[in-house]
């Protein structure tokens, strides 16, 4: 103040920038990595939710027998044995990448072990899967 002057007299008014210490920057990397922590358990948590749901739909749906990846993923391809009735065992790459021959394990194992009471249907599911060519 200058001759008693209160007009030159400046006021500082805090900020928020300025009241942080300029001596410890360790405390704002701490908060980011406390924040960032936080939206990564918050993914986490939200994804885990929705594998976990992801899973037990895939429960409803069926699955290639040779690569197991769910009907609801790939396409699978169908072999009909009569004109109104076919099977999908494999999937699309399963299929074509298989002769006849090392299919038949698979909709051998479906028609068996899976459907128990179908088992009437394998040869008919057998001539077709042996017709088929890649």
């Amino acid at each position: 103040m200058k001759n008693g002057c209160r007009m030159e007299q400046r006021h500082e008014y805090p900020t928020m920038l300025s009241s942080v210490p300029v001596t410890a920057p360790h405390v704002v990397h701490v908060c980011i990595l406390i924040v960032a922590m936080w939206v990564l358990l918050g993914y986490f948590v939200v994804s885990n939710a929705r594998l976990r749901g992801r899973l037990r739909a895939e429960r409803v749906y069926g699955r290639c027998q040779a690569c197991e990846i769910s009907w609801r993923h790939g396409d699978h391809h169908t072999t009909y044995h009569s004109e109104s009735e076919g099977v999908f065992v494999l999937c699309e790459p399963c299929w074509a990448a298989l002769t006849p021959e090392e299919r038949l394990p698979y909709y051998r194992e479906v028609v068996f072990k899976v459907w128990g009471n179908r088992q009437h249907l394998w040869p008919a599911i057998r001539e077709a899967v042996l017709k088929e060519k890649s």
